[in-house]
């Protein structure tokens, strides 16, 4: 269950911190019609819950055939509104000179994204990396629709099916529930300082 747990918020992850700044990017400093309206439009599915949308979504997945796999569990979870709002913000503060600078020495735009942008935006970046890990780290509604094999099963439906087999042995279930809070807290003190100067709106970006 943890190797489980382990592998889908690595993906996750890898998929988040890679997508979402180009999406933020490309909102953040290219001028297109309609760029604004789509900005709107990501915004304003992050105040739809997601249990409003797991009927829906289950029925995507179903179709496409990835029921009980990992990509069914990973597939919703690769981008996210806030990962694009978060990230488009960051970069917005990045300045404009330093992009021109680099399409003016022959740099095309995905490598100016890889070689300015992305490393400008670590801080961002890693807030970006905690928030997604615990959102992961913890989710319980999607897994528990989408795996029907206990050997794809995360930590969380692992705790849930703990709780029914050990009801009355509270020092067993309250020794497994610290042990996976353990990995949440170790990525955490590992990144605090970043996460901290992220959500406070730095920009990372020095004289």
């Amino acid at each position: 269950y943890i190797f489980n747990s382990i592998f889908v918020v690595i993906v996750v992850i890898g998929c988040n911190i890679f997508l979402s700044p180009m999406v933020g990017y490309s909102l953040a400093k290219f001028r297109f019609p309609g760029r604004e309206v789509l900005f709107l439009f990501i915004i304003a599915t992050m105040m739809i819950p997601f249990n409003a949308i797991v009927i829906p979504l289950f029925l995507i997945i179903k179709r496409m055939g990835l029921i009980n796999s990992y990509q069914g569990l990973i597939m919703p979870q690769v981008m996210t509104a806030f990962g694009i709002f978060l990230m488009r913000q960051f970069i917005r503060s990045i300045p404009d000179s330093y992009i021109d600078a680099a399409r003016i020495d022959g740099c095309g735009e995905f490598k100016i994204f890889l070689r300015i942008i992305f490393p400008l935006s670590r801080p961002a970046i890693i807030t970006l990396m905690i928030l997604t890990f615990v959102a992961n780290w913890n989710a319980f509604l999607w897994p528990l629709i989408i795996l029907t094999s206990d050997v794809k099963k995360t930590l969380p439906l692992a705790l849930a099916r703990y709780l029914s087999m050990y009801t009355n042995e509270w020092n067993l279930l309250m020794t497994a529930s610290v042990i996976s809070c353990i990995p949440v807290l170790i990525f955490f003190f590992m990144f605090s300082s970043r996460f901290i100067e992220g959500m406070s709106g730095l920009s990372g970006l020095k004289e």
